[in-house]
């Protein structure tokens, strides 16, 4: 996928920004990868047009990838399914202020 990822890079800055002036406290985190499982295109493309609005216009900057996943599906027989495979870093904060 081709992301934005300046929004993410704003919020890693803002919480290293909060820990480093001790308004909160890092006290744990975990990384794993994130599997989404879909049935079929019409789920993977309803997902993507969801994945890829978060709060914006919608744009065609995904349709690449929309058009080579339908590609691939079309040509693969059988059962089939389509996985979207991100990894995740989830981080629990403590508020030292409080």
């Amino acid at each position: 996928m081709r992301e934005d990822l300046t929004d993410d890079y704003f919020a890693n800055r803002a919480v290293k920004q909060v820990v480093h002036e001790s308004l909160f406290k890092s006290e744990k985190y975990v990384e794993f990868n994130c599997n989404r499982v879909m049935d079929g295109l019409k789920e993977f493309q309803t997902w993507l047009v969801e994945f890829t609005i978060l709060g914006r216009e919608r744009s065609a900057v995904h349709d690449w990838l929309a058009e080579r996943v339908e590609r691939a599906y079309q040509a693969t027989p059988g059962k089939k399914k389509i996985i979207v495979h991100s990894p995740l870093t989830l981080r629990k904060l403590r508020n030292l202020a409080g």
